[in-house]
């Protein structure tokens, strides 16, 4: 039956509904409605509150000043940053009817500790206006949102950190002379100027209504291009967009639902596809770098027709409380937004678009996918990364969302940044045992948070088998209630089972609220038939002690001749020592990966023994 699968997230997706509020123009998405939301009380004079500096007054900043917060011009507040080298731990923002950042001759350092950290916003009719100036962004990506009536003015700017900018409403962004312009985010009826630059991406939002049939131009060095809703085969957009002598240009696409767009002959960056309403659909079979024909996309709620086009970057983004499946396919980046559930199978993210996040409050589940760029969960949004992989990237709980990470094979640990929640639950092995034997699972299983944030913590971890695939699971030991990681999580007798085979072991993480949640992290475990040993002279050797830690001393009762070896389950060598009259043999095994092992002795004592390892 079509889309059972969002039963898996109606708990999780109940519980971010209760919360509170590398390239990537997702990024501009995130920040705009996060701005909207703001209700800023305009102070009467200039006055710090909390980490924020507001100005309302005609202020000038010369020489060296730095502030650790945002720095807002407010309602009728002017800064004039002249010959300055200004370091801002913060956004910077212009808001209200009078308000204006002029920077002049000057050097803004805005250092991030994670890209996309810091944001630059006009805002109202606020203004920002920036001149023979360098704005250094420790070479991170990082934000602008133009809105409302806002507008902001580079001439001759050098910047260290590719831009993601947004405009919406009726703002206005006039650019000549800059280094790397980044991306635009072009929506509403807002105007576009710019020339003398490298590296520009325009996105093309086209909404509901739009109709378009439309060819780009090659957009190594463009002399003049413009995009309105007078230009031939252009209707129902309002924006309008005008590019002079720059070079690196590239083109996307934003069509909505209910748009009917054809492309002809046109080398295209990245094609957003939006998902917006209550509907649920299906996505596959989107493939970068691929070229087509004439082929009229298989997407439902739209017509997207290419002909004689490649595209380099397909991403995928949703909005509302629309439910997306998304399963074959390799895409640049997903995004979820507002109350939206998404689920991706099969599928990679290769970071040529940006990253793979869930933000607002929407629940994003990604399963048996693999991800080359970052995953991260932000403002209130819940992700779920379960049997995944990781190749690059850091796994982030940004703002007071949750991450959730499951079995997946990752570079480097789950962290949380801000009020944000990390949970890790992990089995690493080993994955296959002898029947009869003690079997010690080894791994993870733990909740991270800031101590001030509102969100759930740490409960406890179980470990389970089941002998029916799933089906039903048996208790292997009792609920432990001290986090683990990448250690020994606890042990079972394999002699439960009802004989050798292949049977499913799981850890089972809980949090510490009232109705707790869990997440599951399940691995297939092999188990051999009972090792037969040689017959041994059993009274003759002693190996203890069993489990170790540190070291493993093999006594013999008698003087011997043997080699002692250190062996994994697949017969490999990890040490060998030989004794001549002595009675005890030490090996360290301190720096060796836990285990099961086998002690082999060879000579005139033969013995076959298994050692665990923790």
């Amino acid at each position: 039956m079509k889309h059972l699968f969002w039963l898996f997230f109606l708990p999780l997706f109940s519980f971010a509904q209760q919360q509170t509020p590398v390239s990537s123009p997702a990024e501009w998405m995130n920040k705009n409605p996060e701005f909207k939301q703001l209700n800023f009380q305009f102070p009467e004079k200039n006055i710090i509150m909390g980490d924020t500096l507001y100005i309302t007054d005609d202020t000038l900043i010369t020489g060296n000043w730095s502030f650790n917060g945002t720095l807002i011009a407010v309602d009728t507040g002017k800064i004039l940053m002249q010959n300055a080298t200004v370091l801002l731990l913060g956004d910077m923002i212009v808001f209200g009817n009078d308000a204006r950042i002029d920077i002049i001759n000057s050097t803004i350092n805005m250092p991030q500790q994670y890209f996309y950290q810091r944001a630059m916003i006009a805002a109202g009719s606020g203004i920002l206006n920036i001149e023979n100036s360098t704005l250094n962004f420790n070479g991170l990506a990082h934000n602008m949102s133009i809105a409302d009536n806002g507008s902001v003015i580079m001439k001759n700017v050098t910047t260290t950190g590719f831009r993601t900018c947004g405009l919406s409403g009726t703002s206005s962004l006039f650019i000549d002379g800059i280094n790397q312009a980044g991306e635009f985010v072009i929506t509403g009826s807002s105007n576009v100027a710019i020339k003398n630059a490298e590296t520009v991406l325009l996105w093309h939002q086209f909404t509901a209504g739009s109709v378009i049939n439309h060819s780009f131009p090659d957009g190594d060095t463009l002399m003049n291009y413009n995009f309105n809703n007078t230009t031939p085969g252009v209707s129902g957009i309002d924006y309008n967009i005008e590019i002079d002598s720059c070079t690196d240009v590239m083109w996307g696409l934003m069509p909505e639902p209910n748009t009917d767009i054809t492309i002809s002959n046109s080398l295209i960056r990245t094609i957003g596809l939006w998902f917006t309403g209550s509907d649920s659909l299906d996505v596959s079979g989107l493939v970068n770098q691929t070229n087509y024909g004439n082929q009229l996309m298989n997407i439902s709620d739209r017509s997207l027709t290419l002909q004689a086009c490649s595209v380099r970057t397909w991403s995928i983004y949703t909005f509302d409380t629309v439910k997306v499946n998304i399963q074959s396919c390799i895409v640049g980046e997903i995004g979820t937004f507002g109350y939206s559930q998404l689920m991706t199978n099969t599928t990679m993210i290769d970071g040529s678009g940006g990253y793979f996040f869930a933000g607002d409050h929407s629940v994003c589940l990604g399963g048996y996918t693999t991800c080359s760029s970052a995953v991260r969960s932000q403002q209130n949004g819940i992700m779920l990364y379960v049997n995944s992989n990781v190749l690059y990237g850091a796994l982030e709980a940004l703002g007071t969302s949750v991450l959730i990470v499951a079995q997946s094979t990752i570079p480097q640990d789950p962290a949380y940044r801000d009020q944000g929640c990390a949970w890790f639950v992990n089995i690493d092995g080993p994955y296959e045992t002898y029947y009869g034997q003690n079997y010690s699972v080894n791994g993870s299983a733990w909740i991270d948070k800031d101590p001030a944030s509102p969100l759930m913590d740490f409960g406890s971890y179980q470990i389970f088998y089941s002998t029916d695939m799933g089906i039903t699971w048996v208790a292997a030991g009792p609920e432990q209630t001290m986090e683990k990681r990448h250690e020994w999580l606890g042990d079972f007798n394999t002699s439960l089972l009802p004989s050798e085979g292949n049977y499913l072991i799981k850890a089972t993480l809980k949090d510490n609220q009232t109705t707790p949640v869990a997440i599951d992290a399940i691995v297939a475990l092999n188990v051999l038939p009972a090792y037969l040993p040689v017959p041994e002279q059993e009274n003759n050797i002693r190996v203890y002690p069993n489990p170790a830690t540190d070291n493993v001393f093999i006594e013999f009762t008698g003087p011997s001749e043997c080699q002692v070896q250190l062996l994994s389950l697949d017969g490999r060598m990890i040490q060998k020592k030989n004794t001549s009259s002595g009675n005890t043999i030490q090996i360290d095994v301190s720096d060796i990966e836990p285990g099961m092992y086998l002690i082999k002795t060879e000579g005139d004592i033969v013995s076959c023994r298994q050692i665990v390892i923790n």
